[in-house]
């Protein structure tokens, strides 16, 4: 009796504790838009203080327009001569995703396909996205990441620009690398 009893204590133990590995899903783009809700511009180097002023619009692109003002250079980027994909407006720039062919539309024009390379699977917290721009033959690699790695709809999607080198015209004529910054664009839905 005793051994039946320790037998049937015993099978338990034999089949009850299997280790189980799962891999999490895949968060998906597609669904809903996303539309710009922040960013912020990080100054990896420069060669002067820079202050950085934000306003509501964007760009993936160098500061170029310069002027001076009370000795200090002025650099602005020029929104009307930036690719469509690289330009962004705090609260109205939304992207949306189709995985089914792997394109991004902007603002809602369906006319007009960006083809987006990035992995069918994330596996780390930080992925790469590459955008193309069919008509320029550009493309835009960003780091990306969500809010919701393993879960299926994300609520906030974060991309981190390669780097944005822009030069200075000095006053001899000369060109000198003013800066260098990196920025991060942060889009939100409901």
């Amino acid at each position: 009796m005793k051994k039946l009893l320790f037998l049937l204590i015993l099978i338990p133990f034999l089949f009850g504790c299997e280790p189980m590995y799962m891999e999490p899903s895949e968060p998906h783009l597609t669904g809903r838009a996303w539309v710009l809700s922040d960013y912020s511009v990080t100054v990896i180097s420069s060669i002067s203080p820079v202050k950085v002023i934000k306003d509501d619009v964007i760009c993936i692109n160098a500061f170029g327009e310069q002027s001076y003002v009370l000795g200090d250079a002025l650099m602005q980027q020029n929104f009307g001569m930036t690719m469509d994909d690289r330009r962004f407006i705090k609260g109205v720039t939304t992207w949306e995703f189709d995985d089914s062919n792997y394109t991004l539309y902007i603002n809602g024009n369906v006319d007009k396909r960006y083809p987006v390379v990035y992995p069918s699977y994330m596996r780390t917290e930080h992925t790469q996205m590459r955008v193309s721009n069919p008509d320029y033959g550009a493309e835009t690699n960003f780091t990306f990441f969500t809010d919701a790695i393993g879960v299926n709809y994300p609520l906030k999607l974060t991309l981190i620009s390669p780097n944005v080198v822009s030069d200075l015209l000095l006053s001899n004529g000369m060109r000198d690398k003013a800066v260098t910054v990196q920025i991060t664009l942060i889009f939100t839905r409901n």
